[in-house]
């Protein structure tokens, strides 16, 4: 089981070569969950899942976060869990992620934020430019 202590003193794997490489400690408790150590030692919980039905569904990663603040280990099992219910309800929360990406990167503001509240404004405000006054 992936504990405080286990998180703090994880390391990046050393290679044969003698090289960094990246290491994940999975969780007994939680499957799919664990924390994975970059070769720079940063540290941050993962989950894997299967998106769909069947063994031949897509296998899908997502980061919960950074280890530390605002992540515990049981603040991101707890998330895991939560992630995990999405999965079984159907829902694909990697793919949802990378969706809102797509349209970050393409200009389209994600329903209910302020950038698509901004956009929306702008749209019904931008009248065409009138003549100016006369002197």
């Amino acid at each position: 089981m992936l504990t405080k202590r286990l998180a703090d003193t994880a390391e990046p794997f050393l290679g044969e070569d003698g090289r960094s490489r990246e290491t994940v400690l999975w969780d007994a408790s939680v499957a799919g969950f664990g924390l994975r150590v970059s070769p720079v030692g940063a540290k941050a919980f993962i989950l894997k899942y299967r998106a769909g039905r069947g063994r031949d569904a897509t296998l899908r990663k997502v980061t919960i976060g950074r280890y530390g603040s605002p992540h515990t280990v049981e603040t991101a099992r707890r998330e895991a869990r939560r992630l995990l219910g999405i999965v079984a309800a159907g829902g694909d929360p990697a793919g949802d992620k990378a969706e809102k990406r797509r349209d970050q990167r393409s200009g389209k503001a994600t329903r209910g934020s302020v950038a698509r509240a901004c956009q929306e404004w702008l749209r019904r405000a931008t009248r065409p430019a009138t003549a100016p006054p006369q002197r």
